[in-house]
């Protein structure tokens, strides 16, 4: 299966190879706690399915892009979008970091679980 029909023109290909060097991760997962490893991406924008713990780390159109579990079509389309729309790359991919500090922190995850706990 060729997901980009259209990368067998070189010329095109050489035009989206920096776009692609910069997403580098795409989550297609079908169920998963918030996984660590799009936590771990975040900082660069994300595309991951609308899957439980997955959808947590994106907000759609934010920082990144959910797509259906299994749906490779809307795959394709989210990572066009990238190709499509350079721009949207460094935009996303503060918005990440940004989501990353706030939500995911250790710091404040460990200060917030000690003190549910009465710590």
């Amino acid at each position: 299966m060729t997901f980009f029909p259209f990368f067998k023109q070189q010329r095109l290909l050489g035009r989206v190879q920096p776009q692609l060097s910069q997403i580098r991760r795409v989550y297609p997962s079908c169920q998963e706690r918030v996984p660590k490893s799009t936590q771990e991406a975040m900082g660069r924008p994300i595309i991951t399915t609308d899957a439980p713990g997955c959808r947590e780390t994106v907000i759609e159109g934010l920082n990144g892009f959910l797509v259906p579990v299994r749906d490779v079509g809307a795959l394709v389309r989210a990572m066009e979008r990238f190709i499509l729309e350079p721009d949207l790359i460094e935009r996303m991919g503060k918005e990440s970091r940004r989501l990353a500090e706030e939500r995911f922190d250790v710091h404040k995850i460990k200060a917030r679980f000690l003190q549910e706990m009465g710590l």
